[in-house]
């Protein structure tokens, strides 16, 4: 049986394919998901959660469920008590109208299709017997990796039977101001993506064939490092990938252009120490280059003493510390509004003077997905 592959798995295959061989073939060495990953995760499951407000009787289909043989079978059962039949389709069939109960919005619907398999955040009945494809996401903005995961869900919807109508991406409204209660209809923008997504649906059969023979394959592909390691997701491989180089690569000067770096890498340059005079570098990536082969810190004196003959007592040193969600948390706040929740604030009234700490910390509280709503 060859493997199939989800929404998140098609759009690895886009990235890289040897990020999609270890995920079938040796996902025990992929790394964790890093903290700040998994808050991202976290976050984007929230924003769905508000998300579904804005469809009132929907149906989860399966929450909880991951085993996709029964995620697949829950959604049929529940088309079918919608009198939805799957297996009438055909690219050239008219939709039959629906005569059983009447149709709701399903939530996580699962369905398969060939080597595809994906479940849909929100599917919408539209008309006598079409759906609505809406992807939820928590950028505020449409990108193309949004149009490449609606082309899999189309391919794998309507070739499991499924009658579709229009995709849309529903993201965050960044220009929403909270006052009391979330509005969801406010917090959200629906843009109408359909044209986009079928100009991206020819490639996909031909894709899921190109990755399923990736997987196939006994050894992971000899891919090199390069812009696709952070686009359009930094990935998870990196440190697995990345290994070889050594502490002062070409990746490490400052704002260096990523392409030449890359390129100077695949070159057999490795090893900043070992930069030819022909690689055009500003001032200060040769200070940098410089404090590197030297072992030495890079120190100016001169530029110090200007800055600190410059500053007039009391001197205070500041630092803080945000948080920019994007379901905003307090009244006034808009999505991803920077908020400071603490400060550190240090006060030196002359010199040699010991220096007065003064310092905030909000009372804060854990918030999950069951509580966010209490906010």
């Amino acid at each position: 049986m060859n493997p199939f592959l989800s929404k998140s798995k098609y759009l690895s295959g886009l990235q890289c394919h040897k990020l999609l061989w270890y995920q079938y073939n040796a996902k025990d060495e992929i790394p964790e998901v890093s903290a700040g990953t998994q808050a991202i995760f976290d976050q984007g499951h929230i924003v769905g959660e508000y998300a579904k407000r804005l469809f009132p009787g929907g149906i989860e289909v399966a929450e909880g469920v991951v085993e996709y043989t029964i995620v697949v079978e829950k959604t049929n059962l529940i088309l079918a008590e919608m009198g939805v039949d799957l297996g009438q389709h055909t690219t050239k069939s008219t939709p039959k109208a629906v005569t059983s109960s009447p149709r709701k919005p399903l939530f996580e619907a699962a369905f398969k299709y060939k080597d595809a398999y994906a479940r849909v955040d929100v599917l919408n009945p539209v008309g006598k017997a079409e759906w609505d494809i809406i992807e939820v996401k928590s950028s505020t903005s449409v990108k193309e990796v949004n149009l490449h995961d609606l082309a899999l869900q189309w391919y794998t919807y309507s070739g499991a039977g499924l009658h579709l109508h229009k995709c849309y991406i529903m993201h965050i409204n960044n220009q929403y101001v909270r006052k009391g209660e979330i509005e969801p209809e406010k917090l959200f923008v629906k843009e109408d993506v359909t044209d986009k997504v079928l100009e991206y649906l020819p490639q996909v059969e031909s894709n899921l064939e190109e990755m399923v023979n990736v997987i196939a394959q006994k050894e992971s592909p000899k891919i090199p490092i390069g812009a696709q390691c952070s686009d359009p997701y930094e990935c998870a491989m990196i440190e697995v990938c990345w290994k070889f180089l050594p502490e002062h690569n070409p990746t490490t000067l400052y704002r260096f252009r990523a392409e030449t770096a890359f390129s100077l890498i695949e070159e057999g340059i490795i090893d900043i120490h070992s930069l030819g005079k022909d690689v055009k570098l500003n001032d200060k990536q040769k200070i940098q280059l410089n404090a590197v082969r030297s072992r030495k810190p890079h120190i100016d004196k001169k530029g110090i003493k200007t800055f600190l003959d410059e500053l007039k007592y009391p001197l205070y040193y500041l630092d803080f510390e945000t948080i920019g969600p994007a379901i905003p948390l307090f009244d006034d706040s808009k999505p991803y509004e920077q908020i400071p929740f603490q400060f550190s604030l240090h006060i030196q009234e002359k010199r040699d003077a010991k220096p007065e700490h003064i310092g905030f910390l909000a009372k804060g509280r854990m918030i999950h997905v069951r509580n966010f709503f209490d906010c």
